[in-house]
């Protein structure tokens, strides 16, 4: 997580993402993660190539210009584990869900699908994003809390401490329903620079093991 590509989407991709719409943050989800693969394989690409063949390989309607190509070749050269291949297949039907139904997509009805999905990245990843977005979600809320004024003393606080704020949250009903609408937005939002930062790090080996114009067989030796 502490790649700079990754802090990049952290800092400016993920809150945009978490102020989406259902249907916008998982298109951008999926865009973030297309992308990284296009730099994956982008870098994987023999130091000789020229720019025009590398266009023709990796541009539209090139092998590689798909995000179902990419990760099909991906698996079948054993270049990524399975299990991200598979979680990353599974956003891809989700996104497809957008498409089918652009007006009534809610993330709701997909948060079985979207904890199957960081499941399979590896074990624990699901329940560990769930913790990450609730506890970023009741820290941010219990800032905003400890800025309200005082309704009844100028000059003040509503709260003195945030365990008086924490209090507070935890006993609206309201808040919390507030809270919960947002929670799969934001499990998404890390979810998905997880799923980034395990790409880079793929790449990063293949690029050093691979470097120049070696073979996966000449590496081997």
């Amino acid at each position: 997580m502490d790649h700079p590509d990754v802090k990049i989407f952290m800092n400016q991709l993920f809150p945009i993402l978490v102020k989406e719409s259902d249907r916008g943050a998982v298109l951008l989800a999926s865009s973030q993660i297309d992308e990284q693969l296009n730099n994956f394989f982008d870098q994987l690409v023999p130091s000789k190539t020229s720019n025009k063949r590398k266009k023709e390989i990796l541009s539209y309607p090139g092998p590689f210009s798909t995000l179902a190509s990419k990760l099909n070749i991906a698996y079948v050269c054993r270049l990524l584990p399975s299990g991200l291949i598979d979680s990353i297949l599974c956003l891809k039907k989700i996104r497809n869900s957008v498409a089918h139904n652009p007006v009534d997509f809610e993330l709701k009805s997909y948060e079985k699908e979207i904890y199957i999905m960081f499941g399979l990245v590896g074990k624990g990843i699901d329940l560990g994003i769930n913790h990450m977005a609730v506890s970023a979600l009741m820290e941010n809320m219990v800032v905003e809390l400890m800025e309200i004024p005082n309704p009844v003393d100028a000059g003040k606080k509503a709260f003195s401490c945030r365990e008086d704020a924490l209090l507070a949250l935890s006993g609206n009903e309201e808040a919390l329903e507030i809270l919960n609408e947002k929670r799969l937005r934001w499990e998404l939002g890390i979810g998905t620079a997880i799923i980034c930062a395990l790409i880079l790090v793929h790449r990063d080996k293949l690029t050093e093991l691979l470097g120049g114009d070696r073979t996966v067989i000449t590496a081997a030796k």
